[in-house]
């Protein structure tokens, strides 16, 4: 998923554009969460920004509810990934990225399949998954 944004950054369009599918972050849509949940059910990997943004330094945003709802709908497994540095390697409001190095780091992968369907509160559970992975 890319917010839709990207997309019209030309050479984004280029180097994401093939892997990647727009989304509205402001009104997403159930077309996005089909999208997700066709890919899923598919065998293909998705990747989804629980927070919607990147946050500055090492803050960590609160996460949307739809991940909470597409981790249900999909009953795959999440694999929570801490990403830092991307704020330095592409600074907020910058068109050029930067020199910079981002790292990544994986968690444990998480059954959520019993959980219920409080989507927020499963998206606050993947937010505490992210923030608990070690550094």
């Amino acid at each position: 998923m890319a917010k839709h944004e990207l997309l019209k950054i030309p050479i984004l369009k280029h180097i994401i554009g093939y892997y990647s599918f727009p989304v509205n972050r402001q009104k997403p849509g159930a077309s996005a969460i089909k999208t997700v949940l066709t890919k899923l059910a598919h065998g293909e990997i998705v990747v989804i920004f629980p927070e919607g943004s990147r946050g500055i330094g090492s803050d960590i945003l609160p996460p949307k509810s739809g991940v909470g709802l597409i981790a249900v709908l999909s009953n795959k497994r999440v694999v929570p990934a801490l990403i830092e540095g991307s704020d330095k390697f592409f600074p907020p409001n910058k068109f050029m990225p930067r020199p910079a190095k981002v790292r990544v780091t994986f968690g444990a992968p998480l059954d959520l399949s019993q959980e219920g369907t409080d989507y927020t509160m499963i998206s606050h559970k993947i937010m505490e998954s992210i923030r608990n992975i070690e550094k």
